[in-house]
């Protein structure tokens, strides 16, 4: 009897040796498929996203999808998941490329319309500078600003946004930003200050250095 407990108890020991690895390798495995789950879960995503941006958007595809892929998880599970809000997110990105990429003709002709009207406008001017809160110096550039500012009276706030975003957006990159991010804190600027304000603002080096890095960590 003795000798028979002695080699049950060797037997389970030696069960428990093998057994050991085997449990740890499961773990491994079951971690390891985890991952890979979680990686290939972008790829339809992607595919999904790039689907429905080409519906809807023309140009700009490739970083409309960056934009999108930038956006929480929780935010790219809803547009997964809801096609209401994925085309919502899309509209909204392509909107601020298209702010960006603006026909830069049209600029030109309103630049050369807001310097051909200047001395005519020259009194509103110098009363607008008592009502804003934030002093700037009068110089040809606050002077051109405040023409760009004038010509964009009267149009849809959107118009106006998309008009001034082409402006800003090319002085947001110069912070060596990427073209997603850039974007993204083009449209936290126009959300977040008076426009004519934020115009001004750009003439102002360290104030406007500022405004975007406060706008990148939001």
């Amino acid at each position: 009897i003795t000798e028979a407990r002695h080699h049950l108890f060797i037997e389970k020991k030696r069960r428990s040796s093998e057994e050991a690895p085997s449990v740890t390798a499961g773990i491994t495995t079951n971690s390891n498929a985890h991952n890979v789950q979680s990686l290939s879960s972008q790829v339809p995503q992607r595919e999904k996203f790039l689907k429905a941006i080409k519906k809807l958007c023309s140009r700009n595809t490739d970083e409309v999808l960056d934009l999108i892929m930038s956006l929480t998880a929780k935010e790219r599970s809803l547009c997964y998941f809801n096609s209401d809000y994925l085309t919502k997110k899309i509209l909204e990105a392509n909107q601020a490329l298209e702010a960006v990429n603006c026909d830069e003709d049209v600029q030109a002709s309103s630049s050369k319309t807001s310097i051909g009207s200047s001395v005519s406008k020259s009194e509103p001017i110098s009363t607008q500078i008592v009502d804003q809160p934030n002093a700037y110096v009068r110089d040809s550039a606050y002077e051109e600003t405040e023409q760009f500012m004038e010509s964009l009276k009267g149009k849809p706030l959107h118009e106006q946004k998309q008009r001034l975003g082409a402006r800003l957006f090319p002085k947001v990159k110069v912070f060596n930003l990427k073209s997603g991010i850039a974007s993204k804190v083009t449209i936290n600027l126009l959300d977040s200050y008076d426009l004519k304000d934020l115009a001004h603002s750009m003439n102002d080096p360290e104030k406007f250095r500022q405004r975007v890095m406060a706008a990148s960590e939001k």
